[in-house]
């Protein structure tokens, strides 16, 4: 379905011709979104890193409230409920994820976390 390593260098080519900063953290996310797929943990942690990384240069909310909330599915496919249900209830209100999962989804994971 997916050539992963193709798809790796694509956006590796892309993230070096993006000038913005929040393209590249878009960039970034869409990485992350890959390594769920693929359940690839280091692809995710590396990601996760680099995508924090650049929100500290001057990401805006929705993407810093974007990332907690892959972030917080990725704590709950590791298990970790009581990671995943802190970052969900930071962004309840401000949820914008859908290509992730539906708000009805987003919710049932916030109440099974909580």
């Amino acid at each position: 379905i997916v050539d992963k390593e193709a798809a790796l260098t694509a956006y590796k080519e892309a993230f070096e011709k993006t000038p913005t900063l929040g393209a590249k953290i878009d960039l970034v996310i869409t990485v992350i979104r890959l390594g769920l797929f693929f359940s690839d943990d280091n692809l995710i942690s590396s990601s996760f890193e680099r995508a924090k990384g650049l929100i500290d240069q001057g990401g805006d909310w929705d993407r810093r409230n974007r990332l907690r909330v892959y972030e917080g599915y990725y704590m709950l496919t590791q298990r970790k409920f009581d990671q995943a249900s802190n970052l969900f209830l930071e962004t309840l209100s401000t949820f914008t994820n859908t290509e992730l999962m539906s708000y009805q989804k987003f919710i049932s994971y916030v109440i099974l976390s909580s």
